[in-house]
């Protein structure tokens, strides 16, 4: 029984940790001069496919990288469900979504 709560906790460690990693390197994209949102998107679901994540969400905010001046925060954040993105799935990890969210600060005005 410990190895699978062993288990369950380790699977459920990696699928945070992935979403983070993929947020955080898309959020590195956006704040380059002439990204926008389709960037980080790109960005964020190459790095969901390198780790074996489907059905995720992601939602890039502001959605519009026009109007924005160099320290205009940008916020990533990327939403997976349970099943499906991990080997081990038990009662405690069962039907929930793990989210993580990544803020920066554009670098350069357009």
């Amino acid at each position: 029984l410990l190895m699978f709560g062993t288990l369950e906790t380790c699977s459920g460690i990696f699928l945070k940790k992935s979403l983070t990693v993929a947020a955080f390197e898309g959020c590195r994209v956006g704040v380059r001069r002439r990204a926008d949102a389709d960037d980080v998107e790109a960005q964020v679901q190459d790095i969901l496919a390198m780790r074996n994540i489907v059905n995720a969400t992601i939602t890039v905010e502001p959605e519009d990288f026009e109007p924005l001046n160099a320290l205009d925060p940008i916020t990533v954040t990327v939403s997976a469900p349970t099943a499906g993105n991990s080997l081990y799935i038990f009662d405690f990890l069962a039907d929930r979504t793990v989210s993580s969210s990544v803020t920066m600060v554009r670098e350069f005005d357009d």
